[in-house]
């Protein structure tokens, strides 16, 4: 168990130096997920055999899988449309509060 005993404070010049090294580790993995985002949004304008690209053949396959019962193909359509159930929140006006102050 951690007691005051057993910790240790880094110095001034170590702590800076480990967030240096932070920094840099951070950046590289800013640089790998851009060049990701890149390739992928390359790949996704690419035209199919059928004549439309890759991003439409994903999302008609998305919503072919969320119709057989795939809820978490149904939560990410509706996340993309902005129609996620979690986000939305019904707000009482002043007048039903007065109405119904417990919301029953």
């Amino acid at each position: 168990m951690a007691n005051e005993q057993n910790l240790k404070r880094a110095s001034p010049s170590e702590a800076r130096e480990n967030g240096r090294k932070g920094g840099i580790a951070r950046g590289k993995a800013y640089k790998e997920k851009r060049r990701m985002r890149e390739i992928l949004t390359v790949l996704l304008e690419n035209p199919t055999s059928t004549g439309e690209n890759l991003k439409e053949s994903v999302a008609v396959a998305l919503i072919e899988r969320a119709k057989t019962g795939d809820v978490r193909a149904f939560e990410t359509v509706m996340g993309y449309i902005g129609d996620c159930p979690t986000e939305r929140m019904k707000v009482n006006t002043d007048k039903e509060l007065e109405d119904n102050p417990f919301g029953l």
